[in-house]
């Protein structure tokens, strides 16, 4: 078949389905005219502490499992205890040297996680501090392109991503696709704005990507290097940054500088309470699908991820009353013609689609896996002809000194 699906599980859902929260939070924040970027940044962190109690779950469960392997081991060397002084000496000396490799491992695992942490706090303080002022749609239409590019460089050189035929071909086109919108929203930017601030306001929006995507790319590092669930890895960062976020928020509540950009507490007396429960609950939700979609993939899956939810603002601004003034009739057109491309594509370069044409399938992962497995059988098959062979001589160099 020229067009196939490549390995398939319950997990291509997360990508697949939680960026509708993303969307939700953004329709809430819009709704409810939450535009503080220092309270969006403190509900951020709090939603990243809710995830310690997804990790005391688990943990729970497998606290039970634990005890019971624990048990049976114990009853084994109770009943094969021979030399125990020597055993118990040697034990001990394994422990000493376990104990001082896991300082260590939490000493860098704390600069790790207090680094990610650290880049994240520093991208809110530039969105307070340096207040981007272009159309939103705008900006919507070139997050994709930036994201596309820093996370695949970061990726290749933090990961140690190869680039190969069906994945160079997939960047060719969605970098042709995002140009295409990226041209179109300078054509038909509505926005009562100077192009030099608006070239200003993109490197801002850059530098925010930057902060971004290195966070991603750093975050699976993390999670391939060390052996930790990523419900505690995002616990870890949502504490460490929340931290610093609310004595920043009790600061700038007592002085009262800056505006409602540089408010963090503001919120809970002008909104109801349930705007901001509602807001912290996508924020989880959303984190929860963008983290797992990094952990159990790459974090080029959250190409797809965020394409999906861009779709999902253009299909939804039709329904709205006032779409005609978020995007020209050109871009709708374009829109619906290149996100599915977008998508399609994004698919392509992740593998979960394999396009059997031109060689693009020769270097995909269940290719060079079924490759792997021929060589190991054909080596076997090898081995075993050569021990025939062999067998075979040393048959008949006895059979003539018995002659």
């Amino acid at each position: 078949m020229f067009i196939e699906f490549g390995h398939l599980g319950k997990k291509l859902l997360i990508p697949i389905l939680f960026p509708i929260f993303l969307k939700l939070r953004r329709l809430n924040r819009e709704t409810n005219s939450i535009k503080s970027y220092a309270f969006q940044g403190f509900n951020d962190f709090l939603s990243l502490t809710f995830f310690g109690f997804f990790y005391l779950i688990l943990k729970c469960r497998s606290k039970s499992e634990k005890e019971e392997i624990e048990k049976s081991q114990n009853e084994k060397t109770e009943k094969n205890s021979i030399n125990e002084r020597d055993t118990i000496n040697i034990q001990v000396e394994m422990q000493n040297l376990i104990t001082k490799k896991e300082k260590k491992n939490k000493r860098k695992q704390f600069l790790f996680i207090f680094l990610i942490s650290a880049l994240q706090f520093t991208v809110i303080m530039i969105k307070i501090v340096w207040e981007v002022n272009m159309n939103r749609f705008f900006k919507l239409n070139i997050s994709p392109m930036f994201q596309v590019i820093l996370l695949i460089l970061f990726s290749i050189f933090f990961l140690g991503l190869k680039m190969h035929s069906h994945q160079i071909m997939s960047v060719v086109i969605v970098s042709i696709c995002l140009i295409i919108f990226f041209i179109e929203s300078i054509i038909y930017y509505k926005g009562n704005i100077e192009i030099k601030v608006l070239i200003i306001d993109i490197i801002n929006y850059l530098c925010c990507q930057i902060f971004y995507c290195l966070i991603d790319v750093l975050g699976k590092k993390y999670l391939n290097k060390y052996i930790e669930s990523p419900y505690l890895f995002l616990f870890k960062i949502g504490i460490i940054g929340l931290i610093p976020m609310t004595i920043y928020g009790i600061i700038a509540h007592i002085k009262n500088f800056g505006d409602k950009n540089w408010q963090v507490f503001k919120l809970f007396y002008e909104a109801p309470i349930y705007v901001y429960f509602i807001d912290l609950l996508f924020s989880i939700l959303y984190k929860l699908g963008a983290w797992l979609t990094i952990y159990y993939f790459t974090p080029c899956h959250y190409i797809i991820f965020n394409t999906i939810s861009d779709f999902f603002d253009v299909i939804l601004s039709q329904f709205e009353k006032d779409n005609n003034e978020k995007y020209h009739s050109t871009q709708k057109i374009t829109f619906f013609v290149l996100y599915p491309i977008l998508i399609f594509i994004s698919l392509v370069f992740n593998e979960i689609i394999v396009l059997n044409c031109c060689g693009l399938n020769y270097n995909t992962k269940e290719e060079i896996a079924a490759r792997g497995e021929k060589d190991i059988h054909l080596n076997v098959i090898e081995e075993g002809d050569s021990h025939e062979i062999n067998d075979g001589d040393s048959d008949r160099g006895y059979i003539l000194f018995d002659q």
